[in-house]
């Protein structure tokens, strides 16, 4: 299942004057993992069993800004996939850590901020199924 990474208007002409399109920026679900896709900048992979908590935010710490970033250089381990910092906010955090790569770099991320069009979407997605 596919879900788009929302963006604002001046989001949206930021990334297309950087080669990013919206086809470009979104995540994929799969019932194994999700991986995070923001054009060439970056992406990453989360095994979808070590999903701690997904849960809506009014707003992504605005030290992450917009794109894909971490925080002291991902020492801490917190990145964002965003085009807002508050459409769409949602907040995953994880057991491991997952594994990506921005501008070519690896990255290790626990905690990871999303804007989504479809949040609830996304949310509901990654809960585990309750068959026994």
């Amino acid at each position: 299942m596919r879900f788009t990474i929302s963006t604002s208007p001046g989001a949206r002409l930021l990334f297309a004057s950087l080669g990013i399109g919206r086809d470009d920026a979104h995540l994929d679900v799969s019932d194994s993992t999700i991986r995070a896709r923001l054009g060439w900048s970056g992406s990453v992979t989360i095994d979808t069993a070590d999903i701690v908590s997904v849960e809506r935010v009014p707003r992504i710490p605005w030290w992450l800004g917009i794109g894909v970033h971490g925080n002291l250089f991902g020492l801490l381990k917190v990145w964002a996939f965003n085009g807002s910092m508050t459409q769409g906010a949602v907040r995953l955090h994880l057991r491991r850590s997952a594994k990506g790569r921005v501008l070519g770099v690896p990255i290790r991320a626990i905690t990871i901020y999303l804007s989504l069009d479809d949040p609830d979407g996304f949310i509901a997605a990654t809960q585990p199924s309750s068959a026994m």
